[in-house]
């Protein structure tokens, strides 16, 4: 005799049940005081009806090396949206084509969600702005000398300094195309700067300005001195990459900044 399972009854004991994937919609951010390192937020909705604990978070993207997670231990509330800190590895800087989607674990069950437009965007800033670090690094030294010297007279003074290039390999032409300061400081370079193929030192006058001195300009700015550089290596793209002043020249702009502001 053979006998049928009814409906909702229970599946029989030798079939695994397979526990839905958690309702979620992800996207991807990165504090501005992280800028520049592989540190960043996979940004979770919970949109199930129960709290979602999740064991593992990622991403799955090519630029990444396809299917990456780490360990997490946290819950989030129905409704709730939490942003959860993670670390990116190593980027694959030959091919960052396709869409990116993010990875919620939790137990045996994973969400793989394509991350949101806003999302998408960040990643992929973040990965070009590895992607140039590591090929300028491989080819340049980029540096700002710690002599500066000033000039003009009171609050419209200003510092005079150097940017120093030392080249690591290869044997291109190397043209600096700007160089960004801050929203408290102004840097730029004082005539035009490259680094004629087979040379292996540089070096270029620079500019230092103060730009504000609004009370809340001085006392919430956080990326007083994100600065960075813009390269061009012979015909190829602009490569953005940090250039950060030792504590002397912060120092020093710092004390440009406060004569300025009187």
């Amino acid at each position: 005799m053979t006998f049928g399972c009814s409906p909702g009854s229970d599946p029989p004991a030798d079939e695994p049940v397979v526990a839905p994937s958690p309702s979620v919609s992800l996207s991807f951010l990165q504090y501005r005081s992280d800028e520049g390192t592989r540190r960043a937020l996979l940004r979770v909705t919970n949109h199930d009806d129960e709290v979602l604990s999740p064991t593992g978070i990622g991403v799955d993207w090519v630029g990444y090396g396809g299917r990456y997670r780490q360990d997490y231990d946290t819950t989030i509330a129905p409704g709730q949206t939490l942003d959860l800190r993670m670390s990116l590895p190593p980027p694959v800087c030959a091919d960052g084509s396709g869409p990116a989607h993010g990875l919620v674990e939790v137990g045996a069950t994973t969400a793989r969600s394509r991350l949101d437009p806003f999302g998408q965007a960040i990643l992929r800033q973040v990965w070009r702005r590895s992607c140039d670090k590591e090929y300028v690094g491989d080819r340049l030294g980029v540096a700002l000398d710690d002599t500066w010297r000033r000039a003009g007279v009171g609050r419209s003074s200003y510092l005079v300094g150097r940017l120093d290039l030392t080249r690591r390999g290869g044997s291109a032409e190397v043209e600096v195309a700007r160089l960004r300061g801050s929203v408290m400081f102004d840097l730029r370079l004082a005539e035009p700067s490259v680094l004629r193929s087979g040379s292996e030192h540089g070096w270029y006058p620079v500019e230092l300005r103060p730009l504000r001195c609004d009370e809340h300009a001085l006392g919430q700015s956080s990326q007083t001195f994100a600065w960075r550089s813009e390269l061009r290596f012979h015909d190829d793209e602009l490569r953005t990459v940090p250039l950060v002043p030792s504590l002397r020249t912060q120092v020093r702009a710092n004390a440009l900044l406060e004569r300025a502001c009187r």
